[in-house]
């Protein structure tokens, strides 16, 4: 399989925070119906077929900068075992008290940089080069952000920290107000809030893409083209989520040549044998999703049912940056889960993934 790199230049902001691998996967499938090029029953035979073995997958769409004058700086997940350990706490304080500071004092400063370090969630791609490879502590890192050298949201090095904004993304609550249509006014009680994302200048969001080449000429690459045009997530009726979208083809994401663990970077719903649950490292978050149904097209209500479902099947997951032993070598991890009843329509849920080799640790 070949692995590409899809951009996400804003035209505006994203009402859906993260823009996350199912999403894009669901979005995909949709384009493909959308554009003629599978129908319903094909589409669903499709995914039906490959269900244990998808025929691509996404990563989330991380944070990246598209500098004019550099290389893109792309983000990652921060490894969830990349992270301080108790002596990390003496050997800070240790460094604080050298400044003519108390035990106390010093060790209150030391707490203080660890709560900072616990905050971040992504790295850039040459600071995870380096931690797979070895070369940067979490320590270190966290020295790093202390002493102003890395950008004060997101971990990278010091010479791209220069170059990035202040904030890459800002996501605010904005008021919305919902009309009585009895009054023809905003009642007591209608008002409610929802979260937007806006970009800096040069910002914006990037994945990983993995599968054939086949199928992203006959399929993915023309469903993407259609999304530039209608969007992503919630709200693109009224201008959010549309992106200028642009694939690099022949992309190679840093992977550790003698891998010991793996991190998924994108919702990971694992096959059957492909995790060793006693091995290490083993350090992850877990989510359940509970994914609202699309209803782009008229379909028959469900036997008994007076109007269509809303919601799929709950569905746990595995959120980027969670850590896993190395087991073997796969393009793409997990499965494709049915979230319908046997007697409704199928509606699918993508748990593929893209892993990130990692050295261990």
């Amino acid at each position: 399989m070949n692995t590409f790199a899809v951009y996400f230049k804003p035209r505006g902001p994203l009402a859906s925070w993260p823009l996350a691998s199912d999403t894009l996967f669901g979005a995909v499938c949709w384009g493909i119906r959308i554009l003629g090029l599978m129908n319903d029953a094909q589409l669903e035979q499709w995914l039906e077929d490959n269900r244990a073995s998808p025929p691509f997958a996404f990563s989330h769409a991380f944070p990246a900068f598209y500098s004019p004058d550099c290389s893109p700086i792309r983000f990652y997940p921060r490894p969830l075992s990349f992270q301080l350990a108790f002596q990390d706490l003496e050997a800070l304080a240790a460094e604080e008290q050298q400044r003519s500071k108390t035990r106390k004092l010093a060790v209150v400063e030391a707490t203080i940089q660890i709560k900072h370090f616990k905050k971040l969630a992504y790295v850039s791609e040459a600071v995870l080069i380096e931690i797979i490879q070895g070369q940067l502590s979490a320590l270190d890192a966290c020295k790093m952000l202390a002493a102003g050298q890395s950008n004060k949201t997101l971990l990278c090095k010091p010479e791209e920290a220069v170059l990035l904004p202040p904030r890459l993304y800002q996501t605010e609550a904005v008021q919305h107000n919902q009309i009585d249509r009895v009054r023809g006014a905003t009642a007591e009680g209608l008002l409610f809030y929802s979260d937007e994302t806006h970009f800096a200048p040069n910002c914006g969001l990037w994945a990983l893409l993995r599968t054939s080449e086949e199928v992203f000429r006959q399929y993915i690459h023309p469903a993407l083209r259609l999304l530039g045009d209608t969007g992503f997530g919630a709200d693109t009726s009224t201008g959010k989520g549309h992106f200028e979208i642009q694939v690099s083809e022949a992309f190679s994401p840093p992977i550790s040549e003698k891998p010991q663990a793996m991190m998924t970077v994108s919702h990971y719903l694992p096959a059957e044998g492909e995790l060793n649950l006693s091995g290490s490292p083993f350090m992850y978050t877990l989510k359940i999703l509970r994914p609202k149904r699309s209803h782009k097209f008229p379909r028959p209500l469900p036997e008994g049912m007076r109007s269509s479902p809303i919601y799929k099947q709950e569905m746990p997951v595995f959120v980027p940056g969670s850590v896993f032993p190395f087991t073997t070598h796969k393009d793409i991890y997990g499965q494709l889960k049915r979230l319908t009843p046997l007697d409704q329509e199928p509606v699918y849920q993508s748990g593929a993934a893209l892993m990130i080799y990692l050295g261990g640790g």
